[in-house]
């Protein structure tokens, strides 16, 4: 009995889980193939550096680039290195890892840099599109929808045994 209900729990986990993940993973890859999709004009560094940051009471690192860009003759300053998160818990690094500081000498100041913009919104826009966080999503989802169905897999098999055991006492 206990095998039939650990079965249903997985199914079901699994299910609900999988199927939010996955939707969350599509999501996520549609907003980078929307910010794939979008122009870039080219830019220039003002000022770049890696600064602490406060959010609902967690301190983190994380990369503040300045740039100057221009759309159909209007100029905007962008402050927004990437359309996925870059931020490093300050509970965990007590100072900026290199992966961070990195930036600071990949995007120089006074180097131009190619912007992505969006042409609805030219004053949003990113120096860097990060394409990897769907298939993280994508691959956890798809782990949860095989353990989902290997435990209903399991669950018709219970059933099936249950059945010819008791058609075999009559």
């Amino acid at each position: 009995m206990w095998l039939r209900t650990t079965l249903k729990a997985i199914a079901t986990v699994g299910t609900v889980f999988g199927l939010f993940l996955g939707y969350f993973a599509w999501m996520l890859h549609q907003s980078e193939q929307a910010w794939l999709s979008r122009p870039t004009v080219p830019g220039r560094m003002l000022s770049i550096s890696v600064e602490e940051g406060f959010r609902r009471n967690n301190g983190y690192w994380h990369v503040v680039p300045r740039y100057a860009y221009e759309v159909d003759g209007r100029a905007y300053v962008g402050d927004t290195l990437s359309n996925a998160s870059k931020r490093e818990l300050l509970i965990w690094n007590s100072q900026p890892s290199p992966e961070l500081t990195r930036y600071l000498a990949r995007y120089p100041v006074g180097a131009t840099v190619p912007v992505h913009y969006n042409p609805g919104a030219p004053q949003r826009s990113v120096l860097e599109v990060s394409t990897g966080d769907a298939r993280v999503f994508a691959c956890v989802a798809g782990v949860l929808s095989l353990s989902a169905v290997l435990s209903v897999g399991g669950l018709l098999l219970l059933f099936v045994r249950s059945r010819r055991s008791g058609s075999h006492a009559r």
